[in-house]
Parts: C-alpha cells; sequence; structure tokens
C-alpha cells in the first residue's frame, strides 16, 4: 500500500538535533518515542548506468531503487538481513520486502561475493534475474530515532551521524567514507486518508521539504556525478 514520505533535509550549520528532537516532542499532535534509537545499514544496487539515480534526480513520477538493509552492527558477517525495492509514485511510496540470510559486510566484501551470497538466496526468480543486472555502488549508515503522533496517524523518523561508503569493483576495506556529521534527515509518513490533515502537522516544524534522498545524496558525494 502506498503511503506519503514527506522529506526534509537539515544542515547541521542551521539546525541541532537536541532543538529538532525537542520540535517534535512539544509539537500539538503529541508525538512519543515509538521505537528505541537504532543503526540502520544499506547497501544500494543500481544499474551500471546508475539508472535508478537518475530517475530520481531527474525528477520521474515512477522511480524506485533497491537497497540491502540490516541494523545495528555494520562490518561483519550479518545472518539476518532484508533486500528492498522501494517504489515512487510521486510523493507516494510503498516497499516490497524479502528476507536474507548469510551476507558478509566486512572486509574483504566484493561484488562477486555478494552475487554469491544473493543467489544462494531464496528469491523470486524475477527478482534474482533483475540482482543480475545490478550492482553494490554504495553503503551508507546512520542511527534513526522513531516518533508516533497520539492518534497513531503520522510517523516521523529522524536520522543523524549519515555516513557513506563507496563499494570498489575489488575487495574493500571501507576505510575511506563520506560522514554528514551533524546534518539531519526528518521525514513524516502517513497514508494517503490523512493527506488533507498534514499541514497541521508540517506547519509546526520550521523546514522545507527537500527532493534529494539519501542514496542520491550519496552518489553525488562519493561518484562526484551531477
Amino acid at each position: 500500500m502506498y503511503r506519503y514520505e514527506r522529506k526534509y533535509y537539515l544542515p547541521g550549520t542551521e539546525f541541532d538535533f537536541d532543538h529538532v528532537k525537542s520540535l517534535i516532542l512539544t509539537h500539538p499532535a503529541v508525538f512519543r518515542e515509538a521505537f528505541y534509537p537504532r543503526t540502520i545499514n544499506n547497501i544500494y544496487m543500481d544499474t551500471p548506468g546508475f539508472d535508478f539515480f537518475y530517475d530520481n534526480v531527474n525528477g520521474e513520477q515512477l522511480r524506485k531503487k533497491i537497497r540491502i538493509r540490516w541494523y545495528d552492527d555494520t562490518f561483519s558477517f550479518q545472518k539476518k538481513l532484508t533486500l528492498e525495492y522501494k517504489l515512487k509514485n510521486g510523493l507516494l511510496g510503498d516497499k516490497k520486502s524479502y528476507p536474507l540470510s548469510n551476507i558478509h559486510t566486512g572486509t574483504g566484501f566484493t561484488i562477486g561475493q555478494l552475487k554469491r551470497e544473493l543467489k544462494a538466496n531464496n528469491l523470486p526468480l524475477p527478482v534474482k534475474n533483475e540482482l543480475l543486472t545490478t550492482y553494490p555502488t554504495l553503503l551508507n549508515r546512520y542511527v534513526r530515532e522513531y516518533f508516533i503522533s497520539d492518534d497513531q496517524k503520522f510517523r516521523i523518523t529522524l536520522d543523524k551521524d549519515v555516513t557513506y561508503y563507496r563499494i570498489h569493483s575489488g575487495m574493500n576495506d571501507f576505510n575511506v567514507c563520506h560522514h554528514f556529521k551533524n546534518d539531519l534527515i526528518l521525514e513524516i509518513k502517513y497514508d494517503p486518508e490523512n493527506e488533507d490533515h498534514i499541514n497541521r502537522i508540517s506547519q509546526h516544524f520550521p523546514f522545507r521539504v527537500t527532493k534529494s534522498s539519501k542514496y542520491v545524496l550519496g552518489v553525488q558525494n562519493l561518484y562526484a556525478i551531477v
């Protein structure tokens, strides 16, 4: 089911984490913490020509991202992960998920090794075939905090310590990274039937909606692509 996702990129030079969190917790909609803070890790897949990246940059109505997601420890052998297809139709977003296991994400990571591990997982054939045409482009990690309104119609996520690692064609040690230490990313997520009420949520935040996604931001900084 599609849902709305409104994203705000908050530069650390303008916004302080504690202040933004205070704005959330003192909001008239009575947001409360919905889950414990945790580290989120993603490996993003794209075509050799960065088709998914350019679809986002060019503002295509229909676009998607493919990523492998796991939580907490970033660089090790992961027993439990999720392959996610993020599908967007304008501001509306949907997600299809497939469980994964036994993926190595630590020092010595290679594209060939990842391909073999994905092939060994029990995935639908069309998904496996598409993965054969894509390659991992970057790994990112960030700390996320979760909030939900008192009526449970609106959710907010607040991300900090966003870090990107470029994935090379050979062996990867992930020593070189791009760290947005103080910048924040806030997202408001809600179902389409609540679109008429979003203004009463957003009007209390001194932020402007932004187009840039974490994946786009990572590619632009790691690959110098615009």
